[in-house]
């Protein structure tokens, strides 16, 4: 918090500096997020958290799409929002900044898009350039584990084999997906 303070009163967003000292061992959007909430409502201990509040409301309606979008059932798609909501460790994290709200979102994302992408056309489309942004920001919240959607949709393609597996993988190596990721 004392970080995304120093943001806010600086005006320095890319470089994040913890009581006077260089901080580079966390990824920096957990930081944006806290920041864009002091911006907005001014300094207090809610306001940085306001943005990870939100991101666990976009979640909740990202698990109904993504249920949907697999199961194709309204039923499982409501339970799957509904057993997410009263987990514990979703409650916790979403009224506290931390790196895992915002990676599990954007990690998600990226898996929504990916199976969007793969049941659309074999070639360069919106989802995969979703997916491909959604991965970036996954891993400007936690890291490498940001790569998980993509490995995820490599290993089913390579695994189920459909029509057009090598061709919608090579189009995860595009050149634009690998510049947004």
């Amino acid at each position: 918090m004392v970080t995304s303070i120093g943001m806010v009163h600086t005006g320095d967003v890319l470089v994040p500096v913890y009581f006077g000292k260089i901080r580079l061992q966390k990824p920096i959007l957990p930081y944006w997020i806290t920041a864009a909430g002091h911006r907005a409502f001014g300094v207090h201990l809610w306001s940085g958290r306001v943005g990870f509040l939100l991101l666990a409301c976009a979640l909740l309606i990202l698990v109904y799409r993504l249920a949907l979008l697999l199961l194709e059932d309204h039923d499982c798609a409501s339970l799957a929002v509904l057993l997410l909501s009263s987990t514990t460790l979703f409650v916790v994290h979403s009224r506290i900044s931390v790196t895992d709200l915002p990676l599990t979102f954007f990690t998600l994302l990226g898996l929504h898009a990916c199976c969007r992408a793969v049941r659309g056309p074999a070639r360069l489309g919106r989802w995969h350039i979703v997916a491909c942004a959604a991965m970036g920001l996954a891993f400007s919240s936690k890291g490498f584990v940001g790569a998980t959607p993509a490995l995820a949709i490599a290993a089913y393609l390579i695994a189920t084999r459909p029509a057009h597996w090598p061709r919608a993988l090579a189009v995860l190596a595009h050149p634009v997906c690998l510049a947004l990721f």
